[in-house]
């Protein structure tokens, strides 16, 4: 006997069989008498009841029935279900203690993975058989361990490879010189600095894993490693760090009143806003008592 459900046949004469999964079977018998004469016959049986199905979004995930992914990536797939539809309900197992409940049996559905690993996708579906108000639940794909050729539907999700930015420092005066380092994963091939959008620097690792750059203008930048290789998928993690650049303009006003004494009041400025650590004044004269210097911000 072939029970057409992809599970072992049966020699006995007057077998039983339980079918795990909705829908249309060929059940064959084979007859083989002493004298080696032989006849087949063929009949279809209709299990009612949810038929669940689905299928990744893509179709070179379909070929092996693997999807192979990023950590943070989102797959899709698409409802397949049929069978006696009357008010179905779904359960998506998504293999990593997380469940959804697709809400048709034609859309799409995703879910978002966020840690590494390898993962089994279910489907449940329940459903009213019509005509007897009993509702009764199937699983996609089918677990029945009798099946010789258990479908087995795998999301391998994979970890981002490691990036890591430093500089030599943090703050720096408008002109200054700064170094940018990279420590990266040896799978990546390429490196792009993205200078806070000013500027973008591409190259190959290692050689351009270390880059000086000088800012031109005052402010606080976020600069960017995105590493990148070209095996899939491709996982490419990115870094970040921020830097100060801060330009000081020296400025003051001459206040004559008390000539030949003279008073003089600070404007100096610093971009962005911040503190003014010290000053230095040094007043050149010719004459008794010579040249003077100060460090108070408004001196006479």
């Amino acid at each position: 006997w072939d029970f057409g459900d992809d599970t072992r046949n049966s020699k006995l004469q007057n077998p039983s069989h339980n079918f795990t999964s909705s829908g249309s079977y060929d059940i064959t018998l084979t007859v083989t008498s002493l004298l080696g004469c032989e006849e087949t016959i063929t009949r279809t049986i209709y299990i009612p009841g949810p038929q669940p199905e689905f299928e990744f979004d893509l179709d070179e995930f379909n070929l092996t029935d693997t999807a192979t992914i990023c950590v943070g990536d989102s797959l899709l797939l698409v409802n397949l279900s049929k069978g006696d539809i009357s008010a179905p309900k779904f359960i998506m197992d998504w293999g990593d203690s997380t469940f959804s409940q697709p809400t048709n049996t034609t859309g799409k559905y995703g879910h978002t993975y966020n840690k590494a690993g390898t993962y089994l996708l279910f489907l449940t579906q329940e459903d009213e058989i019509p005509g007897t108000g009993s509702r009764c639940q199937r699983m996609f794909p089918d677990t029945n361990p009798d099946i010789l050729n258990q479908r087995r539907i795998v999301v391998i999700v994979k970890p981002l490879p490691d990036v890591k930015i430093t500089a030599s420092k943090d703050t720096i005066c408008l002109g200054d010189e700064i170094t940018f380092s990279g420590a990266l994963d040896t799978r990546y091939t390429r490196v792009k600095w993205d200078m806070a959008q000013l500027d973008t620097i591409s190259g190959v690792v290692p050689q351009d894993t270390v880059v000086k750059y000088t800012f031109k203008q005052p402010g606080t930048f976020t600069v960017v490693l995105r590493p990148e290789y070209d095996l899939k998928p491709r996982c490419w993690a990115t870094d970040s760090i921020d830097v100060f650049v801060q330009s000081v303009t020296a400025a003051f006003v001459i206040v004559p009143d008390g000539a030949p004494n003279f008073c003089f009041t600070n404007t100096s400025t610093t971009s962005p806003s911040g503190n003014i650590l010290t000053y230095e004044w040094t007043f050149e004269d010719e004459t008794p008592p010579g040249p003077g210097s100060s460090t108070d911000t408004d001196p006479c």
